[in-house]
């Protein structure tokens, strides 16, 4: 977008997450644990657990403290939980400042359209925003008011 001269205005969150292979619990559903703002779900790989986010760039290396406190944390939920060594891992979500994704055309480049900018919540988001995307690209008329993705929102280059 920046050859283009389209200025958009993203942040990173990264989001930490823990991997805890051979866990002595097993869930039969995701569970969103609301106080500690994380998340536990069972996995191929083991107990994942997720949800600590941060804003530092795309250039600052993982900050592994953040990531342990997941241990911890799945440590107060199971009290009795045993488990591998944990796995570390850090993803980048692209995120706009108000926290609204971009779903939109440029009418100065013909067949350029964007989808992005769902930050924390990217897999929940996401579908119904390709629904949209899909649908403006088609020509169809959108399954939902489309006006709050598409406005300027700080986008440069119309």
């Amino acid at each position: 977008m920046r050859t283009l001269c389209i200025r958009i205005p993203l942040e990173t969150e990264r989001g930490y997450h823990a991997i805890l292979p051979n866990p002595s619990v097993r869930l039969r559903m995701p569970i969103p644990h609301k106080t500690g703002y994380i998340g536990a779900n069972s996995m191929e790989m083991g107990l994942g657990m997720a949800e600590t986010v941060e804003f530092a760039g795309l250039d600052a290396p993982p900050n592994k403290a953040r990531a342990e406190i997941l241990v911890r944390q799945a440590k107060q939920l199971f009290p009795s939980i045993e488990h591998g060594d944990p796995i570390f891992w850090m993803g980048h979500r692209p995120s706009t400042p108000d926290s609204v994704p971009v779903i939109r055309s440029f009418s100065r480049y013909t067949g350029l359209y964007a989808c992005f900018g769902h930050g924390h919540v990217g897999l929940t988001g996401g579908p119904a925003s390709g629904l949209l995307a899909a649908q403006m690209i088609a020509g169809e008329a959108p399954a939902f008011p489309a006006a709050p993705y598409i406005l300027q929102r700080g986008l440069e280059a119309d």
